[in-house]
């Protein structure tokens, strides 16, 4: 083999590896009999998330992969797989993976790596239905506001009673008074 050849082979084996590696979720889809134009609108409703979906050969894929040291069920790189890497949000990632899938049936989630573990499918779709980084960071922020907040209102209710009751007391004392 030449070495031009190989040593292009290598660089593809690295750059893959660096992509699995430095995402929090990686997803192997088999993306037969979808068109050119199809993987292009996944390919921009992946960029809209920060991820991304690269096509590689599978005898590359399965190198970068064990030299990753993941064991992976063979049936994982068979067949045209796409991969998808995520960037910062995996769960909006897997979404629209999940998505993609359920709009074209012959487009197939294989499965992925989870922050270096395998994960199948159903573990996929699950993560997939786990609300956004940006919604649980709301929800976080609201978790730690309400406590804060009814602690204000109980610690203010006190003076409140006192204003009312003060308030009361001189709308009587103006009563007796003028009457």
């Amino acid at each position: 083999m030449n070495n031009a050849i190989l040593e292009k082979k290598k660089e593809v084996v690295a750059a893959i590896q660096e992509s699995i590696e430095g995402a929090p979720v990686t997803v192997f889809v088999d993306f037969r009999g979808l068109s050119f134009a199809n993987l292009n609108r996944l390919r921009n409703e992946l960029r809209a998330v920060d991820a991304s979906v690269s096509v590689f050969k599978n005898t590359l894929t399965r190198i970068a992969v064990r030299q990753l040291d993941v064991s992976y069920p063979e049936d994982l790189l068979m067949g045209p797989t796409a991969v998808v890497t995520s960037g910062q949000d995996l769960v909006r990632t897997a979404k629209v993976a999940v998505d993609f899938a359920k709009q074209f049936e012959s487009v197939q989630l294989k499965g992925g790596i989870l922050n270096g573990a395998v994960v199948d499918q159903k573990t996929l779709e699950h993560l997939a239905s786990l609300p956004g980084r940006d919604q649980l960071i709301a929800m976080s922020v609201g978790a730690i506001k309400a406590p804060i907040t009814k602690f204000v209102r109980v610690l203010k209710n006190p003076l409140n009673n006192l204003v009312f009751a003060l308030v009361a007391i001189k709308d009587k004392k103006q009563e007796v008074n003028n009457g």
